[in-house]
């Protein structure tokens, strides 16, 4: 499913490149998908509904109450804010790069090192956050202990 939805992706991007007559032209599918993410991870933080609040919940049971459970909220919303500037660093870089008029092999580096591999980094480090008990990474700050 994964490589038909990318194949799909692929062709629609080469459709927009070959209608637009512009070889980078291909990436603008791209950065207007990191767009409409960044956009709506800053807007469910704004609103205080984290959006990978509700996926979570999703997939695993113990998300079922996160509204209601400060720690299992603030890990949703740190999750959301982390995946936020993903998408927000691709789409100003790779924005930028295309408003600059990079050719498209830079254009075709940079996608590909905000990538994977900033995906891997982000994937790992909220591995690292959803691991923790009770989301006990992000709860809150114990008070100082008076010696």
């Amino acid at each position: 499913m994964a490589a038909i939805s990318g194949l799909i992706a692929v062709l629609f991007a080469v459709g927009v490149a070959v209608v637009t007559k512009r070889p980078t032209a291909f990436f603008l599918p791209a950065i207007a998908l990191n767009a409409v993410f960044a956009t709506g991870g800053l807007i469910s933080l704004a609103a205080r509904r984290p959006a990978l609040g509700y996926s979570l919940a999703v997939f695993l049971p113990r998300f079922a109450g996160w509204q209601r459970d400060r720690a299992m909220y603030n890990l949703a919303a740190v999750l959301t804010a982390i995946w936020t500037a993903v998408f927000l660093l691709r789409f100003v870089v790779m924005g930028t790069c295309y408003l600059g008029g990079a050719g498209p092999s830079l254009l075709a580096v940079v996608k590909v090192v905000l990538g994977l591999p900033l995906a891997a980094v982000a994937g790992a480090i909220s591995l690292r956050l959803l691991a923790q008990p009770d989301g006990a990474a992000i709860a809150e700050p114990a008070p100082a202990v008076e010696m």
